[in-house]
This record gives structure tokens, sequence and C-alpha cells, in this order.
């Protein structure tokens, strides 16, 4: 089975809404924002080779304030 025929399947299973996997990528960028974790941290999950790529990222999400919380640690 395709992992886009397991996802509905699962979302479907559980009564949710079917949702994408991209949609699990906002998801765990969002929460680990949220829980003060560190942008380098969250590119690292993401594989995002730039850390401005993910603060983009979280911008688009409404995080506003990623770009500051670049820490230079990546």
């Amino acid at each position: 089975m395709d992992r886009r025929r397991f996802l509905g399947r699962a979302c479907i299973a559980a009564g949710v809404k079917p949702f994408g996997y991209h949609a699990i990528r906002h998801l765990t960028a969002t929460e680990l924002f949220h829980a003060g974790h560190p942008v380098s941290l969250i590119q690292h999950i993401l594989r995002h080779k730039n850390p401005n790529t993910t603060a983009r990222y979280l911008h688009s999400l409404g995080l506003d304030n990623a770009l500051e919380r670049i820490d230079g640690t990546f």
C-alpha cells in the first residue's frame, strides 16, 4: 500500500478529516517552535540546509519572530 493511501485510511479509521504528510511537518515545526526549541534544531529535523529557509517556513506558519530566534548553532 502506498503512503498516501495509508495515511488516508488511517485518518478515516481514526475518524478525523484526512490530511497529508506536509501537515505533519507544519505541526512538528510549530510545536517545536512553541516549546522553545532553537531554530537550528527545527532546521535539522526538517532537513533544511539553510537556517533562513527554516525561519521563512516558520514565518509562513504565522510564527513571526522566527528570524530573530536563529541562534547561530547550526
